[in-house]
């Protein structure tokens, strides 16, 4: 009998604790720890939470289904502005379903007054994450 393989993981997952961090924070990606880790470091970052705010989105326009989104981080900063953060590889970032789960997170931030950021690979080198 053939023994089966185990398919490997591609992405790290873990636990990531913080005194900034409101509430737990079991990350799905290695990108998403090093940017909960550069925002442990930035002084002006109050506060953050994972996951914390799901935003409904329209899956099929047709039938008018909607599903729950997940963003990845609401961010408080010092100023007392927010911004919710999807961390994502810029490859994925033209696939239908991201660009509608973008543009619900932008409607949300616009009636809850806060700002929307896409945080690639690209951005996580430029602030030296990587």
């Amino acid at each position: 009998m053939k023994k089966r393989r185990r398919k490997k993981k591609h992405y790290h997952t873990g636990d990531h604790t913080s005194v900034k961090l409101v509430g737990k924070m079991r990350y799905r990606s290695g990108w998403e720890d090093k940017f909960a880790t550069f925002m442990d470091n930035d002084p002006n970052i109050e506060s953050y939470s994972y996951e914390s705010v799901v935003v409904p989105y329209v899956a099929n326009v047709r039938t008018g289904r909607l599903r729950k989104y997940y963003v990845d981080f609401l961010v408080t900063h010092s100023s007392g502005k927010k911004t919710l953060v999807e961390v994502k590889p810029q490859r994925k970032l033209k696939q239908r379903v991201v660009q509608k789960k973008i543009e619900s997170a932008k409607r949300w931030c616009a009636d809850n007054d806060a700002e929307f950021a896409v945080i690639t690979e690209v951005e996580l080198k430029s602030m030296g994450c990587m």
